[in-house]
């Protein structure tokens, strides 16, 4: 029981952490990696959801 919550706590908290990371780049960069400003939040959680790093 504690195990999947704990996985989720883990899973979130890399997904924020990678949030704030991309918030950091510039727009140039953010293309470059197929994004963009606005939809940083939906691209993080499309590739969380796909299990892709």
């Amino acid at each position: 029981m504690f195990h999947s919550w704990i996985a989720r706590y883990k899973r979130r908290r890399l997904e924020r952490q990678a949030i704030r990371v991309l918030h950091s780049f510039d727009d140039r960069r953010l293309t470059d990696i197929g994004t963009f400003r606005d939809s940083i939040e939906l691209f993080v959680a499309e590739r969380a959801r796909d299990g892709q790093p």
